[in-house]
């Protein structure tokens, strides 16, 4: 698969996923599983690790917006990182669904998300960034 492709992949599956994260919290919150300030505190500790991914993203769309037919082919890439990628975003974002269903049904306290997605955000987090930050690292111009 070429580079580009997949950052295409990435950048709307992060768009979708956090519209998707956003709209599920609001609900829960709206079918009483939350009180507006813990909506709220959900949202604070989601939304910026969320926002700098596609703002990274978007940035180089910005950047590159014009058809340029001198820039060498596109690149492929390993079968390798592909697999790391579309296993481990997924993953990403379904734990952090996941923490915040189970905090919705009464399985995990208010604390206990908190701290479970902190946890997440700084484990796992850190290789997300690893694998947003290779594909749509800004390269300085001459």
């Amino acid at each position: 698969m070429s580079e580009n492709k997949l950052k295409r992949r990435i950048f709307w599956f992060f768009i979708i996923a956090k519209l998707f994260t956003v709209v599920f919290i609001i609900a829960a919150w709206d079918f009483s599983a939350f009180k507006k300030n813990e909506m709220f505190s959900i949202l604070t500790l989601i939304l910026p690790l969320f926002t700098v991914y596609t703002s990274v993203m978007f940035d180089e769309i910005v950047k590159n917006r014009y058809v340029n037919t001198e820039q060498p082919a596109d690149r492929k890439l390993q079968a390798t990182f592909r697999n790391i990628v579309y296993f481990a975003l997924p993953v990403y974002v379904f734990a952090i669904l996941g923490i915040i269903l189970l905090t919705a049904i009464n399985t995990f306290s208010f604390a206990e998300m908190q701290a479970a997605l902190t946890a997440l955000e700084g484990g796992f987090g850190i290789y997300i960034g690893r694998i947003i930050f290779s594909l749509f690292k800004q390269e300085k111009d001459n």
